[in-house]
This record gives structure tokens, sequence and C-alpha cells, in this order.
């Protein structure tokens, strides 16, 4: 059996690590792909030409996952996440109490693509997505593969560079991921783990905050995170086992 990892057709330094590992495959097209084989579905919400019960990350829950509403949604009322609304009066609401708001002028986006925050002083722009910012003393990303976290990372600022906004904490403002000095936490990983069953995915990467007072907060759930060193080992032997 072959483990084929595909993104269709979109660039990722992620996906093509995985698919250098022993057993692996990199497919572009799927035209290859035999009834038996392994499919790892990194991040495409497209159609892919392969048998959907080998399919692991159907594409039809990649695009949950991705729209940033559609994600919170289906979450509502199961997982702990950070507040949200999709209707602006509310977030007015929340800004006018004295809240800082998020607003997500991009369903889709990344890296924080599309975000504006909007302080005492700014005005609520028109949005299809506001969440209530939560002040963070730590933040994680956590990477769980069918009912089990594989590995757990602790975002952290990057000391070769200036910090550009300390509330949007995404690579290109000055911030990396790190592995040591995480302690053990079967709520945080219970939480992970809740989140990734929510949208109907076999695997994926936690983005998950802890405010002060220690309470977690999921953000977001990657379906194509980016891999490095020893978290690609840990997918590919866990897609191994499946």
């Amino acid at each position: 059996m072959t483990i084929w990892v595909t993104t269709n057709g979109r660039p990722s330094n992620g996906a093509k690590a995985l698919a250098s590992q022993e057993g692996f495959k990199w497919c572009v097209t799927g035209k290859f792909i035999k009834v038996n084989d392994l499919v790892v579905n990194w991040g495409s919400s497209q159609p892919i030409n392969a048998p959907p019960a080998y399919t692991l990350n159907l594409p039809s829950n990649v695009a949950i996952a991705t729209n940033k509403l559609a994600a919170f949604e289906h979450m509502h009322g199961g997982v702990k996440t950070v507040d949200w609304t999709g209707v602006k009066a509310q977030a007015q609401k929340w800004h006018d109490e004295g809240f800082v708001v998020v607003a997500r002028t991009k369903l889709t986006g990344h890296s924080g693509d599309g975000i504006i925050i909007v302080g005492k002083q700014d005005t609520v722009p028109d949005a299809p997505l506001y969440t209530k910012y939560v002040f963070k003393d730590k933040e994680f990303r956590v990477h769980v593969v069918r009912d089990k976290v594989i590995d757990t990372q602790r975002k952290i600022k990057d000391p070769e560079r200036e910090v550009k906004d300390w509330k949007v904490r995404s690579h290109a403002n000055g911030f990396i991921f790190v592995r040591g000095d995480i302690d053990p936490d079967p709520g945080r990983d219970s939480l992970a783990i809740m989140a990734t069953k929510a949208l109907g995915l076999d695997f994926g990467a936690v983005d998950i905050i802890q405010d002060k007072a220690g309470v977690y907060y999921v953000l977001e759930i990657n379906t194509a995170p980016g891999l490095e060193g020893q978290t690609v080992e840990r997918y590919a032997t866990a897609f191994r086992n499946i």
C-alpha cells in the first residue's frame, strides 16, 4: 500500500516534506491512486480522484475548516472557542462595552490576512465575522491525528526579529513555534481532539490560546500546517499506523 500526499496543486512545503518520508509519494492529479492506497489530503477543499473511504480529511470537511465562520458554527456548543458573531450590531455592542474586537474581512484568510484589530478609538468595519479579543498568556499548536495528540508546539517571539504586532501573532509579525518547555495538559489535548471531531477531520493542527486565568480557547484548525523536523516524522508515523 502506498500513502499518497496531495494538495490538488496547491504549493505546500509541509506536504512536500511529508511526501519525502519512507512509504509516502507525492501526487498532483491522483490518477495513479489505487483503491487500497491511503490518500492524505493536505488542505484541499476541491474533489480528489480517490476512493473516499481511504481519504484522510475529505475535501468537504476541509472546506468547513478553512472557512472561519463555518468552522465556528460547527464547533458551537461543544467546543470552547473565543466569542464570535457574524452580526455587526453584536460586535458594536462588544466595542461599546470596552472590549477589543477582531474583524475578519476574509473568511478563508491565513497568517493574519484580513484581520483588523478594532481598538477603543476605532470604528467597527463591515465584516462577515467578528471575534472578541482574548488577552492571551500562551498560545499553542496542537497536532491531532485520529483522536490522538501527536505533537504540541508553543508560539513565542522570534528572538532574531522585532515584533510588528503583539495582537496578531503570525510568522510575518515576528513569532515562531517551538517544542520545548511545554507542560502536558490533558484538558488542552481533549479540547484539540474535540475541535477536530466537530469539523469531521481525521487530522489537523489546532491553534489554542490560554488566558491569564488558565482558560483555553480554540482559534482555528489548520488542515495544511507547516511541518519540519520531528513534526514531519510524527505525522508520518501516525499515518503509517492508520
